[in-house]
């Protein structure tokens, strides 16, 4: 898979969660408080997005939603291990339920939810602090050793590109596998405790 390409509009719908959460606040320029009732912008980056991959060099034969399996897979093991945000569990309860039962695949997951990405919103502390290990490489706009996890478990597949890997429970499977040992290695290494609450 490419490194992430400039931002595109995501062509994909909204999904059912509005989870565009962090506040940037004005302050007047006179330097005292922000004024009660004064606008806000609310700006939430994303990690990975289905349309950054879609766009450009992506098979033609392919749907947009196979832009976002692998990381339908990442999020679902994510959200499926407790490492969702608690924002996301009381907002998602039907969609966790769904998740857990498995209704849908984990791409779809991510499109129909998520909206085809994974922001910060989505995860716990935990959850952000193994993502920016695991997931993306912390000093670069590269996908880190998840992409080569990835591509490590379907490497016997014989298919043409990442993007034809198929958008199954089986694939999931295959994956959280090696997933739970990269998260069982990164908790021992760091010692991972949450920030303490003032």
């Amino acid at each position: 898979m490419p490194k992430k390409p400039p931002a595109k509009k995501s062509k994909q719908g909204k999904g059912t969660w509005n989870r565009a959460t962090v506040t940037v606040a004005f302050q007047p320029a006179d330097g005292s408080a922000q004024a009660k009732g004064a606008a806000t912008m609310v700006f939430q980056p994303s990690y990975d997005d289905a349309s950054w991959h879609y766009g450009g060099d992506f098979p033609s034969s392919l749907p947009d939603r196979a832009g976002g399996t692998h990381i339908g897979m990442f999020a679902a093991w994510m959200w499926l291990n407790g490492l969702e945000s608690e924002t996301a569990r009381r907002e998602c309860q039907k969609e966790l339920k769904l998740l857990r039962g498995r209704k849908g695949t984990p791409g779809v997951f991510v499109m129909n939810v998520l909206d085809g990405k994974i922001i910060a919103a989505d995860f716990s502390e935990e959850g952000n602090a193994f993502l920016k290990a695991y997931y993306q490489e912390e000093k670069k706009s590269e996908l880190g050793q998840f992409l080569d996890d990835y591509a490590d478990v379907h490497k016997d597949s014989a298919l043409p590109t990442l993007y034809h890997v198929e958008d199954s429970w089986e694939n999931y499977d295959r994956l959280a596998k090696v997933i739970d040992r990269r998260y069982r290695d990164w908790k021992r290494r760091t010692e991972y405790r949450p920030p303490r609450r003032r």
